[in-house]
């Protein structure tokens, strides 16, 4: 464990603004963790007194203390005897915990990550908002979500394409690895208007220094609301998820091991939106659409009065190990193994079928379906993914190349003609062969000038940090912030490189299943392109329900060609600026983003699978202004869109975000604070709506949404180990109008206040 206090750990932390640390948004895993580096412990009392002094005036760097943390680090590169640490006389804080994910150890990337102690975001907790306002959901936690703009799969070769609910998933790619000197106990608590709730829990333990185990909980739960009213214990989703993980390094680091098993349940009951009890008739689409934020709630009902339930669950097994052959890391075989199979199921009992025909009847007059039994349509997708190859660093460059092998199995249920109960159909997947690697060459193996002179010119807001979150305060650490590379675990830390990748499925055809990219980041400079070619889902080539019902043999592969690129830059530095004054704070980050896609395969406003040959052109361009005066902060990302080829991806061609918060720190630094509003607002356009019988967005023709400003009030605020968010959403409700819609027909939720915490405990 010594090991981890004597490395000079490069760091950063994604929740602080962009002109406090000005690094580009890409160069790593986007996180809301805090990271921090550490540099050796003294081993003496002088040598202890000195990095106090340090600590409590980080403007004094004296020769001794950089001397004595120098040396430390030389001998330890040396092969000597690391310090001994006298854990007893250290306050644990969050520099005693590390996570680790898996993308780290497979790059050799290193990225040593604590848990997060910053109020910035921190009331931002829904997924509409924790992605910037770039998902659309059906106005309740835990309801379907997906993006607004075009995301491609986030695999080759077959998948199953249910993902209305994976945003509330942690797939094994988000899966942290821990590595604690006590235990630690992280509690994360929403209590949101409307019966809404949210509960993580982090347990975890180290055996002994090389040897972690931990485990998981989430519970989501959410009341049904139609309008502005609610019933108590009246709900609507219920979401559980639980898992265990386990981090293994054996005791020279040669070998590296983490697994983790993860089980869930998400239970909705499905609405189907809202309509009105009253006639409308004469109104065109858009006034009903409109009036319905308009009428009083017993005006009111669901398009489902008698929901349609539906249940998603699944479990996964993944282990990923790596074995080291030489010792210093050149050359490193690798193995992973990763089973999951979920299951989703949409039903109805006869009474509840009764009821809700109107609805069903809209897609078909149900020919299969006794109305006295209702009916039941499940899927069922299993897949086991087993990958080995060989990968390691040398000096630049880091390498790897792969094979991969997937099994498939694949299961419908469902009422086949009227009379029988139900049928199952057994689709028969071959397995499927992949090959492919990447290189990666890092452009700072050493200290970059311009990284430093940046990371020296950070506020004293900055500083007051480093000291808040030091690991002891009886045996403080000496933080500094340079680039460094871990000779032992063969990893470095990621500001400059180029990367390059591929992957390719063998098939017998001429060409298969493949995906190409390229990425160029230089310091605050983004620049990369991708191809990929994928297989439509299942569940675009099969459809078995009793109202929609479909089989696409003939689909072709989709191609999806992008490009992207940013910069990030402070425009003071800019010489007719120079003379502005210092306590002014900014940084732009223009970007722009453009794709190329054809033969897309969407559903149409029908819900039905579709494929279009003809080529579909997304693009984005934007600017992220980051600014503040003394305490006073603004955050600013103005994004124009458009779609230049077939009108198949839809998106507001013009999307805003907008934050304005003071930041301090008060009563003798106790509390680190901030308040203010945070406010969101897109232009009008036909957002995708959504069949809760296949729980698939789709294109429709009739409604605009949009035009509504959100705006949230919000008292973010830190106090010990706890943080603590006080929110007020939509105050603009009312005075900007009645209500509005992310997804047609499903209006977005209520004012309300909500209150957020998060309780860290490290021992």
């Amino acid at each position: 464990m010594s090991s981890f206090f004597t490395q000079t750990i490069f760091a950063q932390n994604d929740s602080i603004p962009a002109n406090e640390l000005p690094l580009a948004d890409s160069l790593m895993q986007k996180t809301s963790d805090s990271t921090v580096m550490i540099a050796p412990f003294p081993t003496d009392s002088t040598k202890k007194d000195s990095v106090q002094k340090k600590i409590n005036n980080p403007a004094d760097t004296t020769k001794t203390a950089s001397t004595d943390s120098t040396a430390t680090t030389a001998a330890l590169l040396q092969g000597e005897t690391t310090p001994k640490i006298n854990t007893d006389s250290i306050e644990y804080a969050a520099n005693s915990v590390w996570k680790l994910y898996e993308e780290d150890l497979y790059l050799n990337t290193k990225r040593e990550i604590h848990p997060d102690t910053s109020v910035h975001n921190f009331h931002r907790y829904g997924i509409i908002q924790r992605n910037d306002y770039t998902y659309q959901d059906l106005g309740n936690l835990g309801t379907a979500a997906q993006s607004i703009f075009y995301q491609e799969p986030n695999q080759i070769g077959s998948r199953w394409g249910v993902t209305a609910y994976e945003p509330y998933i942690r797939r094994p790619s988000e899966v942290p690895y821990f590595n604690t000197l006590a235990p630690y106990v992280d509690i994360y608590l929403v209590q949101g208007g409307q019966g809404k709730s949210w509960l993580d829990v982090d347990l975890s333990r180290n055996v002994n220094p090389d040897w972690n185990v931990s485990i998981f909980y989430r519970r989501i739960s959410a009341n049904k609301v139609i309008n502005r009213a609610f019933r108590r214990n009246d709900e609507q989703v219920e979401h559980q998820t639980f898992s265990f993980t386990n981090r293994f390094f054996s005791k020279n680091h040669r070998y590296k091991m983490l697994a983790h098993f993860s089980w869930y349940d998400h239970n909705i009951l499905e609405t189907g939106g809202v309509k009105s009890t009253i006639s409308l008739d004469g109104f065109t689409n858009q006034n009903v659409i409109d009036t319905l934020v308009q009428l009083d709630n017993s005006e009111l009902d669901y398009n489902l009065p008698s929901f349609g339930d539906v249940v998603q669950y699944g479990r996964t097994f993944h282990i990923y190990q790596q074995y080291s052959i030489t010792k210093g890391g050149q050359f490193e075989i690798f193995q992973l193994t990763d089973y999951s199979r979920n299951t989703n199921r949409y039903s109805n009992d006869g009474t509840a079928y009764g009821a809700n025909v109107a609805f069903y009847n809209q897609f078909s007059d149900f020919p299969s379906v006794v109305a006295a039994n209702g009916f039941t349509y499940r899927t069922a997708f299993s897949q086991l993914e087993n990958k080995a190859g060989i990968k390691g660093r040398i000096n630049n460059f880091q390498y790897r190349t792969f094979a991969k092998l997937r099994n498939y199995e694949v299961r419908y249920d469902f009422p086949f003609v009227q009379g029988e109960i139900q049928t199952s159909q057994k689709i028969d997947i071959e397995p499927e062969l992949f090959v492919g690697g990447g290189l990666r060459y890092f452009l700072n193996t050493k200290a970059n000038d311009k990284l430093e002179k940046e990371i020296n010119e950070l506020n004293d807001y900055k500083k007051e940090r480093q000291v808040l979150d030091s690991l002891s305060k009886k045996d403080s650490t000496d933080i500094n912030f340079k680039p460094s590379i871990s000779i032992k675990d063969n990893t470095i830390s990621v500001v400059s490189y180029i990367d390059a990748s591929a992957e390719y499925q063998l098939v017998s055809e001429l060409v298969g299943d493949y995906r190409v990219s390229a990425e160029w980041i230089r310091n605050n400079l983004t620049v990369g392109l991708n191809r990929t070619v994928y297989s439509p889902s299942l569940i675009q080539q099969y459809s078995f329900q009793p109202q929609l019902r479909w089989q696409n043999d003939n689909f072709e592969r989709t191609t999806s060609d992008k490009v992207y690129a940013s910069i990030e830059f402070n425009p003071l530095k800019l010489p007719f600026l120079s003379k502005v004054d210092s306590a002014y704070k900014i940084s732009l980050r223009p970007y722009v983003s453009a794709s190329n896609i054809q033969n897309l395969v969407y559903n149409d406003s029908n819900s039905v699978a579709q494929q279009n040959s003809k080529a579909t052109q997304p693009i984005s361009a934007g600017l992220a202004i980051n600014g503040s005066y003394k305490k006073l902060h603004a955050l600013l990302d103005f994004r124009y869109n458009r779609n230049l080829g077939e009108d198949l991806v839809r998106m507001p061609p013009v999307f805003v975000n907008f934050m304005l918060f003071y930041k301090d720190r008060l009563f003798d630094n106790a509390m680190e604070a901030e308040i203010g509003t945070d406010i969101h607002y897109h232009s009008k356009y036909k957002a995708d709506a959504y069949n809760p019988l296949i729980q698939q967005f789709h294109l429709q023709e009739k409604y605009n949404v949009g035009g509504f400003p959100q705006m949230d009030l919000f008292f973010n605020f830190k106090v010990s180990r706890a943080k603590i968010t006080l929110k007020v959403n939509n105050v603009l409700l009312d005075a900007a109008g009645q209500g509005y819609y992310d997804t047609p027909l499903y209006i977005a939720q209520p004012r309300a206040v909500e209150v957020v915490i998060n309780w860290l405990f490290f021992n």
